[in-house]
């Protein structure tokens, strides 16, 4: 098993949310740059549909945000399982009005999503990978989940 989530192996291979201790917050986010499908929201506003897999599997939610002179800072916002359809979860449990407030002030949103295939991870480990990695990464919303 991989202890370095920035190489050629991908978040399939790990077995317990005991690895996030021993990995970076660094590390994670260049492991995400790398292997997480990404979607701008402000190019679907307005859509019936979000374009994200229909397949279960993890999402995050980063908003980035803009100062005065046009420097950035991205924050991420929440992180999601979803068990059978990242595209159903979010229909069901997410409120666009809130992410179309944010894009009206200036927030850029990102969703990024981890696909995998239906049957290839019980949805314990599902669920582990997002408790462990809300706990390393202490996202906005997810504050009071942990």
């Amino acid at each position: 098993m991989s202890k370095n989530l920035t190489d050629t192996n991908s978040l399939i291979s790990l077995s317990s949310t005991q690895l996030f201790e021993q990995v970076s917050e660094r590390e994670i986010y260049a492991w995400a740059r790398c292997h997480l499908q990404s979607l701008e929201l402000k190019h679907w506003l307005g859509e019936e549909e979000i374009p994200l897999p229909e397949f279960p599997g993890l999402y995050f939610i980063d908003c980035i945000v803009y100062d005065c002179e046009g420097k950035s800072q991205e924050n991420l916002a929440y992180i999601g399982v979803a068990n059978t359809s990242i595209r159903q979860r979010w229909k069901s449990h997410h409120q666009l009005p809130l992410f179309t407030r944010l894009q009206s002030m200036g927030v850029e949103v990102i969703i990024r999503s981890f696909p995998v295939l239906p049957g290839t991870i019980p949805t314990e480990m599902l669920q582990q990978w997002e408790r462990g990695l809300i706990e390393k990464l202490h996202p906005i919303f997810n504050d009071d989940l942990v």
